[in-house]
């Protein structure tokens, strides 16, 4: 099977499980995700070069790197980024739309997330929107 073969059947199972909300198969998937601290508009001058993998680098005052499961993901979810800045309410989000994002994943390009506010209050992370970004680097079955 080809690579992008592989691929294929990985988005149409990551996009069943999403669409269906799957629990079990939720719980069985891990998404792992890179929380970059942006911090406030003033602290410009802390910022740091953060090598997250060989393809991808970003600025930040602090970054870690989690992997929680997909039904934590889709509970807390509530928008994905389908274009550079252009982001879909959870609401929203269809067939069409799962496989871009989920695609744009598997592909390396790591877009970005909202996560609800229980999300950010249970990691302790910043609740404006501004001083933190979320990035989903990728999907483990």
């Amino acid at each position: 099977m080809s690579d992008e073969e592989n691929k294929t059947n990985i988005a149409k199972y990551l996009i069943e499980a999403f669409e269906r909300r799957d629990e079990k198969k939720l719980r069985e998937i891990r998404v792992v995700l890179w929380l970059n601290f942006l911090g406030p508009r003033s602290s410009f001058r802390e910022l740091r070069l953060y090598e997250v993998s060989e393809d991808f680098s970003t600025f930040a005052i602090y970054g870690i790197r989690i992997e929680i499961s997909a039904y934590t993901f889709l509970k807390n979810l509530v928008a994905i980024e389908i274009e550079r800045g252009y982001f879909v309410n959870f609401d929203l989000i269809d067939d069409e739309i799962w496989n871009t994002f989920i695609k744009n994943v598997l592909n390396g390009q790591k877009p970005r997330v909202i996560m609800g506010e229980s999300f950010k209050r249970n990691f302790g992370l910043p609740e404006v929107l501004s001083d933190l970004d979320i990035y989903v680097l990728q999907f483990r079955c």
